[in-house]
């Protein structure tokens, strides 16, 4: 079977460490628009580094998260304005995992907030 991803849209879930990586980096030299959500910043930094890819970000960070290393935000934000990647950084009110709604930290206005500014990411792809 024969499938082209160019100009596909992809999610790949947890794509930036061992077999998402990879499968981020295959999507993305097939010419896919590829979705990456991760854990950390930094390791999404490195695939793109090595993407060396155009993107559009949403970074929306847990506030236990920032808690935890207050600084990586500001790094990102230096390296996305460095590389001409629009990106929207922000930290949300709610604990690691707020967003899905059948999590015990479901914290629904910011979910709903985070949401909303990724559907308007989707539709600028």
């Amino acid at each position: 079977m024969n499938v082209s991803f160019k100009d596909k849209i992809v999610l790949v879930a947890g794509g930036t460490g061992g077999l998402g990586r990879s499968v981020s980096l295959a999507f993305l030299a097939e010419g896919a628009r590829t979705i990456v959500t991760y854990r950390r910043e930094t390791e999404f930094a490195e695939l793109q580094k090595a993407a060396e890819t155009k993107a559009a970000l949403l970074v929306a960070i847990a506030s236990n998260d920032d808690k935890q290393r207050p600084m990586e935000k500001d790094v990102l934000k230096e390296t996305f304005a460095k590389s001409g990647n629009p990106a929207e950084i922000e930290v949300y009110s709610g604990m690691h995992g707020w967003c899905p709604p059948d999590s015990t930290v479901y914290l629904m206005p910011d979910a709903e907030k985070a949401w909303s500014r990724l559907l308007e990411l989707y539709k600028k792809l």
